[in-house]
């Protein structure tokens, strides 16, 4: 993870950890797809650690958990509110376009779903924290076919962006 995304982190968890609040978290920048999610918004219910931090905060394991209760909390915001989503394991990677066919076969295998760099190290730090986290994803690039289907946010999600604010806000008043 770069260098001032753990500075934030580390003042985020020292903040909520002082106050208890809760963290959410939309993601989209690095975000890539394994299957077809257009329209959908994902939501992790485990991830696959392939980074770093997570491993300083709980005790190491090849996959991490989301709190079922999060997950329920996002299911009813998400139908109350009329919006699609899938829900599936992702695999977090600190190391960014490292996504080879090989690693992208291979976590295919595993039931992956897409490829992001937060949720493992979030989820962990909540666990320790004992911080309510929810996170969803909206998919950007899209790897579930042969060619890589490349979607900025300009051309794909930008103009969604109130949409997933407002769900996130949603999500906080219901935890």
């Amino acid at each position: 993870m770069h260098q001032h995304v753990l500075l934030y982190i580390k003042q985020e968890l020292e903040a909520h950890s002082r106050a208890f609040s809760p963290i959410i978290i939309i993601e989209d920048q690095y975000l890539q797809t394994f299957v077809h999610t257009l329209d959908n918004i994902i939501i992790p219910v485990s991830a696959v650690r392939d980074e770093g931090t997570s491993y300083h905060y709980i005790a190491p394991s090849p996959e991490i958990e989301a709190d079922t209760h999060s997950i329920q909390i996002l299911e009813n915001v998400l139908t109350d509110c009329g919006y699609s989503y899938v829900k599936g394991k992702t695999w977090t990677s600190d190391a960014i376009y490292r996504e080879t066919l090989s690693a992208i076969e291979e976590r295919r295998q595993e039931g992956c779903i897409a490829v992001e760099m937060e949720c493992a190290s979030m989820l962990a730090v909540s666990k320790y924290r004992h911080i309510p986290f929810i996170q969803f994803l909206y998919g950007a690039d899209n790897l579930s076919s042969d060619t890589w289907e490349i979607r900025d946010l300009i051309s794909y999600g930008l103009t969604n962006a109130e949409k997933y604010m407002m769900l996130a806000f949603e999500c906080g008043l219901a935890i």
